[in-house]
């Protein structure tokens, strides 16, 4: 009973007020909790919320590109090794590794629904490892059922799980870590199979004695997994169910661990992003490889004499929203967010066509009954055309032409229903077709309603830009119809806007003043480094210590004033 009692059940959706949620030890630091997420056995590659196009692979302590202490090569004491062939293997895994774990911090940050998944792969190596794993337990039933049993992979399932007890657990259970250690006594049961008196009878000891341990410990909604390993009668399916149920709650308490950390890693994200950044830059520019090229090309675009850059800055981010304009290439501060602006780019198109067409039923119902659209006819138009356009149907030319002409079809039953119940005529075959007219020629680049309505959002967008973040923007006229939509895309713009500008928003500045250019390599300043390249790792690099390590930057290093902060709120 006394057991039971401290074996009670640790919920991770159930346990945020419990102590060791706010307890800065319950996780070593954020760097290796981001480790830690790009680690997860069985679940690797993590795909980041289908949007950042990286994949998660390795589980390694993030280093950077050493910036004091350089090797041969550095030059005027700017801690950048200027020399290529310097350039060591380990330093690109640690760069690559750092970029790795700013994606994750980043998508974290901007991404509230962000949550680890076990992904479904159907690729060819996907398919091979299935295979793999399929004959692994088919040879461990095998060596179950021989005349002389084989236990020795029964011992190394036994130590897994053992391992994945343990770390499933919260530093509080200390009751249930000594419990796992007597029971699971490794050498014990290594002696057992040794002098052949390990027996079935033992496995299920040993397999019980786990699932009852993950009944306590699990979240309720893999109550039914755990119900499920208690109906199993075969041995290698016990095991192979309860290893698979691990990784489950893995992901659960990975999951748990995201939402207990995020306020953590926004507060300390654009420092992180920042150092990270730089050190892709300065591997690049090793490389002879102008890290800014493109978001050049993509501010320059909207410089002007008699406009300031932060107006500028805003253009340029407006653009990104204008589905009738398109980028040669993706600027280099943009790429973790490339899709999200795609997307939402695309929902602008998607709300601009909704909104035009509902303005152009409208106005045709006035010119041709002369009267205006009673408000239950619209909401219906409005309801009905909203389901009808969906993102994947404003992608494609073709595609779209085809919505537009269900689009027509449907307000036209709707129009003539309501004439029927308000004026008792039908719709005539002149009027359905001045009805399709209107709305098909939405279609046309030239459309006035569709384009004012684009223009708008995008003033719009814009000014969203301009504001601080607590600063409410009103909405212009003529939008009441996509009212919804175009806030939750434009909050979401917002978000994403501002963030970025947070990270990189001085070296916007300094690319419309002037002050970073195109770099210059050694060979064309005989060994001297570029002062425009040194002015953007100014700007980015956080001055470092001779203990500045990445735990430091993300604030979580044991006494930082980050973690005191975590731990006080």
């Amino acid at each position: 009973m006394a057991e039971d009692q401290n074996q009670k059940k640790q919920n991770p959706s159930e346990s945020k007020n419990s102590s060791s949620s706010s307890n800065p030890n319950h996780h070593p630091n954020l760097l290796h909790f981001l480790n830690y997420l790009n680690g997860e056995s069985e679940v690797d590659p993590v795909e980041l919320g289908a949007r950042a196009s990286t994949s998660v692979k390795s589980y390694q302590n993030v280093g950077g590109i050493p910036t004091t202490n350089s090797p041969p090569g550095t030059n005027n004491g700017t801690g950048i090794n200027l020399q290529p062939t310097g350039v060591q293997e380990q330093e690109v895994i640690n760069t690559l590794n750092g970029f790795t774990n700013m994606v994750l911090a980043h998508e974290i940050s901007v991404n509230d629904e962000y949550r680890l998944e076990k992904p479904k792969d159907d690729s060819l190596t996907g398919k091979v490892r299935e295979q793999v794993h399929k004959a692994f337990w088919d040879i461990f039933r095998e060596d179950l059922n021989k005349e002389s049993p084989d236990y020795m992979d029964a011992l190394g399932l036994l130590t897994s799980m053992k391992e994945n007890l343990l770390d499933l657990l919260f530093p509080h259970n200390s009751h249930l870590k000594t419990r796992i250690h007597e029971v699971l006594d490794l050498d014990l049961i290594k002696q057992q199979i040794d002098n052949r008196v390990f027996g079935p009878q033992d496995c299920e000891k040993y397999t019980d004695f786990v699932i009852h341990l993950l009944s306590q410990m699990c979240c309720p909604i893999r109550d039914s997994d755990i119900a499920a390993l208690r109906n199993l009668t075969d041995t290698a399916e016990v095991f192979r169910g309860i290893m698979e149920t691990m990784d489950l709650m893995k992901l659960d308490m990975a999951n748990f661990h995201i939402q207990q950390f995020r306020p953590l890693i926004i507060q300390n994200c654009v420092k992180y992003e920042k150092e990270k950044f730089a050190n892709c830059m300065e591997m690049e520019y090793r490389f002879r490889h102008d890290s800014l090229k493109e978001t050049r090309k993509w501010l320059l675009k909207y410089k002007a004499d008699d406009l300031e850059p932060r107006a500028a800055i805003a253009k340029a981010f407006r653009a990104l929203l204008d589905y009738e304009t398109s980028l040669e290439a993706s600027p280099e501060t943009l790429q973790l967010d490339e899709a999200r602006f795609v997307e939402l780019s695309t929902q602008v198109k998607r709300v601009t066509y909704i909104g035009a067409s509902i303005l152009g039923v409208v106005s045709t119902y006035q010119m041709l009954f002369g009267t205006t659209v009673n408000e239950s006819l619209r909401e219906t138009i409005r309801t009905q055309l909203k389901l009808i356009v969906t993102l994947d149907d404003v992608v494609e030319k073709k595609k779209l032409e085809e919505t537009m002409e269900r689009v027509c079809e449907q307000t036209i039953r709707l129009v003539n229903e309501s004439l029927g119940s308000t004026l008792s005529r039908s719709i005539t075959d002149s009027e359905k077709s001045q009805f399709r007219t209107n709305i098909l020629d939405i279609l046309q680049p030239a459309n006035r309603i569709r384009s004012l309505l684009l223009r708008r959002i995008l003033e719009y967008a814009e000014e969203l830009c301009l504001a601080e973040k607590s600063h409410p923007v009103n909405m212009p006229p003529g939008l009441t119809d996509i009212r919804s939509e175009v806030l939750a895309t434009a909050s979401r713009f917002q978000r994403l806007v501002h963030h970025n500008i947070e990270v990189f928003g001085e070296i916007y500045h300094g690319i419309l003043n002037g002050k970073i250019l195109a770099p210059k390599y050694p060979e064309e300043l005989d060994g001297e480094y570029d002062s425009s390249f040194a002015e953007v790792m100014k700007l980015l690099q956080i001055p470092r210590t001779e203990s500045h390590d990445d735990a430091q930057i993300l604030g979580t290093s044991p006494g930082s004033s980050g973690y005191a902060s975590s731990s006080s709120n």
